[in-house]
């Protein structure tokens, strides 16, 4: 798979921005020091139809942005189109 598309193919980067909202946090559970300080977990909503992923499996928030947009994706393949 290209960059901005999973393993079928499928493209994950075509959510507009404006669909969007991002929030940021700290992420919870064990992880040293640096899980105080930094805001790595992100959660996304798909203002449309009110769906929302948190993803903060990883210490990037890049990384864990992308999955999080991955996953939202994903779940959006299921909402019926009205």
């Amino acid at each position: 798979a290209g960059a901005g598309e999973d393993d079928r193919g499928r493209s994950f980067e075509a959510i507009p921005k404006s669909d969007l909202r991002v929030e940021t946090m700290r992420s919870s559970g064990p992880g040293g020091q640096s899980v105080n300080v930094s805001d790595t977990a992100v959660r996304l909503t798909h203002l449309p139809t009110g769906l929302s992923v948190k993803c903060q499996s990883v210490a990037s928030q890049s990384e864990n942005m992308r999955r999080a947009t991955k996953w939202l994706a994903a779940k959006l393949e299921f909402v019926p189109e009205s």
